[in-house]
């Protein structure tokens, strides 16, 4: 509650959840703006491996994952 409670109303396009682990602030963020795309990235593959696979338990289809150091590999549009 308290870290929805910073987010603002409006409604974005593309969000990026940079360092998402496991995914679970960007599998928020996707069921919170189910118009926006979710970029969510992370530089371990392990995490990205996990992000994928909570993302497909929790029906999650607005919300892609990829391996990336920073922004190296994060596309610029969905």
């Amino acid at each position: 509650d308290v870290f929805l409670r910073f987010l603002q109303p409006n409604a974005p396009r593309l969000i990026l959840d940079l360092g998402c682990g496991y995914g679970p602030i960007g599998i928020i963020l996707a069921r919170l703006y189910p118009q926006a795309h979710v970029v969510m990235a992370d530089k371990d593959m392990l995490a990205v491996r996990y992000a994928r696979i909570n993302l497909a338990h929790n029906n999650i289809t607005n919300a892609d994952v990829v391996g990336s150091v920073g922004m190296e590999s994060v596309p610029d549009e969905p």
